[in-house]
């Protein structure tokens, strides 16, 4: 969607003429994507009670949103999702959450409040597998 408006002057001229026109700056200030630096995305063989680690952001951001998913072989799915303030960068997987030899998909979205009242937000999406314990 960035790609159909890139940042930028724009100016608008209404028709007819006598209506004028109406120049606009504009710009973007999306946060940063977070990096997780705790599972490795494609690791192997992690805890079930593994901590998700990330580097916390450089941006003035709002609050981190979690999410865990996955699917079971027998075909029960999770869908685990946990709201975070924004200085936490970390969060202590529950036991009893994720499944033996399964893989998982984390994503780490940061979102920043803008002055409308609107969300900017950045999201990274890692995959993992767990491993027997």
């Amino acid at each position: 969607m960035i790609d159909d408006l890139p940042a930028g002057k724009y100016t608008i001229k209404y028709s007819p003429s006598k209506f004028g026109s109406i120049s606009f700056n504009l710009t973007y200030d999306f946060p940063s994507t977070p990096v997780i630096t705790y599972p490795e995305d494609g690791a192997t063989n992690v805890s079930l009670t593994a901590t998700i680690e990330w580097e916390s952001s450089s941006d003035d951001i709002n609050g981190y949103g979690l999410s865990i998913n996955g699917e079971s072989d027998d075909g029960y799915e999770l869908e685990f999702k946990e709201d975070l303030a924004a200085e936490t960068t970390s969060f202590q997987i529950l036991q009893g959450l994720l499944w033996p030899n399964t893989q998982y998909e984390i994503e780490l979205v940061a979102f920043k409040k803008v002055e409308n009242g609107n969300y900017l937000h950045s999201i990274l999406v890692i995959n993992f597998t767990t491993g027997t314990e």
